[in-house]
């Protein structure tokens, strides 16, 4: 039972002008590293509280179900694409 991330995040809650004017930078110097410390800043969050901070695509397999119930890896979902039986 493993999820794969097929498409990352692209929209963080916080962006690249609202972090640079929170450290008062006003050059174009730092965006590479602000943005990557933006990206881990929002997943290492991510994880500390066990939801997913924006929209992301995965696909998440399992050999055969253990129960009628199945509890997603990876909260809170928008949509569910597909259920396919193997």
């Amino acid at each position: 039972m493993q999820a794969v991330l097929v498409t990352p995040m692209t929209v963080y809650p916080v962006t690249l002008t609202e972090a640079k004017a929170h450290c008062r930078v006003d050059s174009t110097d730092d965006d590479t590293l602000l943005t990557s410390l933006i990206a881990a800043a929002t997943n290492a969050v991510g994880e500390q509280v066990g939801l997913r901070l924006g929209e992301e695509a995965w696909t998440w397999s399992i050999a055969r179900p253990v129960s009628r119930t199945l509890y997603l890896p990876k909260a809170p979902v928008r949509a569910i694409t597909a259920i396919e039986a193997s």
